[in-house]
């Protein structure tokens, strides 16, 4: 009888050596992961510091934070600013031209609901987001209506018996 009860108690002791293995695994990844997170927060901290140096007087709003989860994360910056005359605002301009040429990726998105522009920039696992949104009195931006959009979607209820 001491048999057949040992060898389960082997096998549980054995799978929670396992467990103990995998777990100091983890903590050591993630601990290499945050040392990682906090150099490249601090790497985009410096740009936009270097940002607001190399073009003084311009006005930006932001903040930088962690998107994205486990070997996703990423540092992130959400900057804005606004503008009067358009997106050729030479600010603007200053904005675009520097991060343009700081980044391999700029792709952008005009929004349908605003008078604002985003641009997102991407390198080496570093994102900034620039929103240049245009003050809804411009003389030289306004939003036209270039059509419409219908969207169909399945409505649904929970029906229990």
């Amino acid at each position: 009888m001491g048999a057949k009860v040992d060898k389960p108690i082997g096998i549980a002791r054995k799978m929670i050596a396992e467990s103990k293995r995998e777990l100091k695994r983890d903590i050591k990844r993630l601990h290499e992961r945050a040392a990682a997170m906090r150099a490249a927060e601090f790497q985009l901290t410096l740009l936009l510091a270097a940002i607001a140096e190399k073009l003084g007087g311009v006005k930006l709003h932001g903040w930088v934070s962690i998107i994205g989860y486990g070997s996703t994360m990423r540092p992130h910056a959400f900057l804005s600013m606004y503008v009067k005359d358009g997106f050729k605002n030479p600010d603007a301009m200053r904005v675009l031209e520097f991060l343009t040429q700081e980044f391999e990726t700029v792709e952008s998105r005009d929004s349908p609901y605003a008078l604002a522009r985003t641009y997102e920039f991407k390198r080496e696992g570093i994102e900034i987001e620039l929103r240049v949104e245009v003050e809804g009195d411009s003389p030289t931006c306004k939003r036209v209506e270039i059509g419409e959009e219908i969207i169909t979607q399945k409505k649904y209820k929970i029906v229990c018996e």
